[in-house]
């Protein structure tokens, strides 16, 4: 039972996610051109900004803002998450923009789409998650797919 709420359709998040890789390929192919002249860490920092911008616009509009700053006033979960905010998403964005600046954006992005393959040990060993075969199946096709992106074209002979 879902408390009340709707069943999640699976066409539903199909589309979220298509929409998510959409929206994830325009954006790092926007970025690239800025990268080419201007340091990776401002560039992080200018889309952190541009994002808490977005999502507080948003907030506002639907009229959810006061929902996310309830939890803020705890002061243990309020450390946790700028903690998680620096190291993560700061840490996470800043390596991400550094790979589109120094990488072709189609191989910037797929090592980008790697986090999933690093969540699984993540949740097994932080959250006591049983992992089914298929994601971990899943994992090991996505490492030798990355694997062979990232050989040379023209190995030596």
């Amino acid at each position: 039972d879902l408390g009340g709420e709707a069943r999640p359709s699976g066409l539903r998040g199909l589309a979220y996610g298509l929409a998510s890789v959409l929206c994830m390929v325009v954006g790092l192919t926007i970025a690239k051109g800025p990268l080419e002249h201007s340091p990776s860490m401002q560039s992080t920092f200018v889309r952190m900004v541009a994002g808490a911008v977005g999502v507080f616009a948003g907030g506002l509009l639907t009229g959810s803002v006061g929902g996310w700053i309830t939890p803020l006033k705890e002061k243990s979960f309020l450390a946790r998450f700028l903690l998680a905010v620096s190291v993560v998403t700061f840490g996470g964005f800043w390596l991400s923009m550094h790979a589109i600046k120094h990488l072709d954006v189609a191989i910037a992005n797929t090592l980008n789409s790697t986090e999933p393959i690093f969540v699984l040990p993540l949740a097994y060993y932080v959250l006591h998650e049983k992992l089914s075969t298929r994601a971990v199946a899943g994992a090991l096709i996505a490492v030798a797919g990355v694997a062979l992106i990232l050989l040379p074209s023209n190995p030596p002979l």
